[in-house]
């Protein structure tokens, strides 16, 4: 399932966004979202703003 907040990326970046999940799934919640905020940051801007719109509804 893809993230709202990555509905319409590229393919690349949805195969980033599940390698990211899959390698860090024995973590806990915390230290996945730490990964996740990291991997936004890289990913540039335009999927932070979604991500915010998002999570506002």
């Amino acid at each position: 399932m893809v993230p709202p907040f990555l509905v319409g990326e590229s393919e690349s970046t949805l195969a980033e966004w599940k390698e990211l999940l899959d390698k860090n799934d024995d973590k806990p919640d915390y230290e996945v979202q730490a990964l996740v905020e990291e991997w936004m940051k890289k990913r540039g801007d335009e999927i932070k703003v979604r991500n915010r719109k998002i999570l506002l509804k």
